[in-house]
């Protein structure tokens, strides 16, 4: 069914997913003889198996996460009818009850994921600091934003301080395909005080990110288009000068 979908996302369908990233959910665990074969946890098993279930497992996914046309036409495929407008809101509830039960875990997972995977050093400027407990100031950051649809996995984050967090957020920054840092100049003006820090962000114009040598993980190109095409902003704005 992912070709209903395939056009918006603007990547290309990879059937490893969600399935690779469901492993940290406790859904599944590698069997002990076979790194191909796997073992589901037992009550997602006996869930799967039930015929009702699969169906309202279908509908809260399809009412929550697709947009109307999207959901037409995934209703229609998988022979179900279009729900009513009480049973709607009943399974929008019911996504929104999941999500903030899930968000704090899953957030957690992110963070350590990324930030682990990027050893813990800012991509743009190379920053890395720890504190004597071993707690790290770094944020991990979406690059597909998650507000718009950007998924949960290590490959659509990046490890930045607050400020390279902000400012990437904001369009003011972005990365090519080959990890190059790429800036929209026109759109703000910077300074810096006599005994001010020694930062700034139009010097890291086609600069390579700052990944660290034992740095296990890179942003997956697709998201970066996305952080592109969305997000960074080409054209002075008159309201950030």
């Amino acid at each position: 069914y992912s070709p209903i979908a395939v056009a918006r996302r603007g990547n290309r369908i990879d059937f490893d997913l969600p399935w690779k990233h469901l492993a940290s959910d406790g859904l599944y665990s590698p069997a002990a003889d076979s790194v191909e074969t796997v073992v589901l946890e037992p009550s997602f098993l006996a869930a799967a198996r039930d015929a009702e279930f699969r169906a309202a497992a279908r509908r809260v996914l399809i009412e929550g996460y697709f947009p109307p046309e999207e959901r037409v036409a995934l209703y229609a495929a998988v022979g179900l009818e279009a729900p009513t407008d009480a049973q709607v809101m009943s399974l929008r509830e019911d996504v929104a009850r999941y999500e903030r039960l899930a968000r704090p875990g899953r957030d957690a997972r992110f963070a350590v994921h990324v930030l682990s995977g990027y050893r813990f050093t800012c991509a743009l400027t190379g920053y890395r600091i720890e504190t004597a407990h071993g707690a790290s100031i770094l944020e991990a950051a979406h690059i597909h934003a998650h507000a718009s649809r950007g998924p949960d996995v290590p490959e659509n984050g990046l490890a930045l301080t607050p400020t390279a967090h902000r400012l990437f957020d904001e369009g003011l920054w972005s990365i090519t395909d080959n990890l190059v840092v790429t800036v929209a100049r026109d759109a703000f003006v910077e300074e810096l005080e006599a005994a001010g820090p020694h930062f700034r962000l139009r010097e890291r114009e086609g600069r390579p990110l700052c990944l660290h040598p034992r740095a296990t993980l890179r942003p997956d190109p697709a998201y970066l288009r996305w952080h592109r095409r969305e997000v960074l902003r080409r054209s002075f704005d008159s309201e950030a000068r």
